[in-house]
């Protein structure tokens, strides 16, 4: 809701985002309760009746995946990308997946075939790699992949923890025993 907010707030001072993505929501500190989501990245944004946005037309800004087809196709501008680019993101953050991954885009043209003779059926569709990957993923598996991620994650941290633990020490050493100039001297 707060990224909607957020939204109605930028469009009210005629300002439209242009590259609403998950990189660009941060999470925050809410007073009351866990998180509010709060927009970033308005690097692209413009400001809708400037002379840089003109009349709406030949503008291509954004992230590609992101992108209205009114945006893509016609090159016209509105607040109506960002709210495509929010059920995008939405839609991301859901699933998991990229909005337009290959086997994704693949699904969808089996399903949105102009011919209904070749559309896929349904019991086509429940095999399609989309999504068997999405519902059939044993949650054990993906436990395990997680854990591997994170151990691998964790050696690695814990690597160049030892390695700076080891350098304080040297300091330590240094400062608590340091060398007398004559040794210094007599190793010259």
């Amino acid at each position: 809701m707060s990224i909607l907010i957020g939204l109605k707030h930028i469009h009210e001072k005629k300002i439209i985002h242009c590259d609403i993505k998950p990189k660009n929501i941060l999470l925050a500190a809410g007073e009351h309760h866990g998180f509010v989501a709060k927009i970033s990245g308005f690097g692209k944004a413009m400001e809708k009746g400037s002379s840089e946005y003109g009349d709406g037309w030949g503008h291509v800004r954004g992230t590609t995946r992101f992108m209205s087809p009114e945006l893509i196709g016609d090159k016209v501008l509105d607040y109506g990308a960002d709210v495509w680019a929010f059920g995008c993101t939405v839609l991301e953050m859901l699933t998991g997946e990229r909005v337009w991954a290959e086997h994704a885009k693949d699904f969808l043209s089996k399903c949105f075939k102009k011919d209904p003779s070749r559309r896929w059926t349904v019991d086509s569709l429940m095999n399609h790699p989309f999504v068997r990957w999405n519902n059939e993923y044993p949650e054990e598996e993906e436990e395990e992949e997680e854990e591997e991620i994170f151990e691998e994650e964790e050696e690695e941290e814990n690597e160049i923890f030892e390695e700076e633990e080891e350098e304080e020490k040297a300091i330590e050493i240094e400062e608590e025993y340091p060398k007398e100039e004559s040794e210094e001297e007599d190793q010259k």
